[in-house]
Parts: C-alpha cells; sequence; structure tokens
C-alpha cells in the first residue's frame, strides 16, 4: 500500500512464531539482519511481530531513494615525470 512517501508491504502468517530478539541477537543468522541493513541502507524500515499465534513481517520502502552524501573524489598524485 502506499502511504505518503513510501510503500509498505505487510506479509502474516499463523505459524508457531519465533523469537524476534534471538534472531536478531549475536548467535543468529544473517536474515533479518540482512533485511534491517538492506532496508535502512535506502531509507526504509523493517520489524517483526511474532508470537505462538503466528509471525508479521512489515517493511516500508521509500518511493524516492534519499540523497547518498557524496564525498568529494581523492585525487591520485602525479605520475612521476
Amino acid at each position: 500500500a502506499v502511504e505518503g512517501s513510501g510503500v509498505q508491504v505487510t506479509i502474516a502468517d499463523n505459524g508457531q512464531g519465533f523469537d524476534v530478539d534471538s534472531a536478531l541477537g549475536e548467535e543468529a543468522g544473517r536474515g533479518l539482519h540482512n533485511q534491517q541493513r538492506r532496508a535502512l541502507a535506502i531509507g526504509g524500515t523493517v520489524g517483526w511481530q511474532s508470537g505462538p499465534a503466528g509471525t508479521r513481517f512489515t517493511l516500508w520502502l521509500p518511493i524516492k531513494r534519499p540523497q547518498a552524501a557524496t564525498a568529494p573524489a581523492s585525487r591520485l598524485p602525479d605520475a612521476p615525470p
């Protein structure tokens, strides 16, 4: 669904759910971390709500990608004569 300046996607199931904090912990795999990192990199958000009755995944992404801060290009030193 388009909401203001972005698009929201929500996916829900009625499975057994999982512990979101454990899945984001240091001993966990990279799946949720990768989703979170990628969404944040383009100005979006991602969230999970999970319990015994199921899990809800919500992703919000901006319609326009935010302008990246551009660093000045570094100059290579001149070649020796």
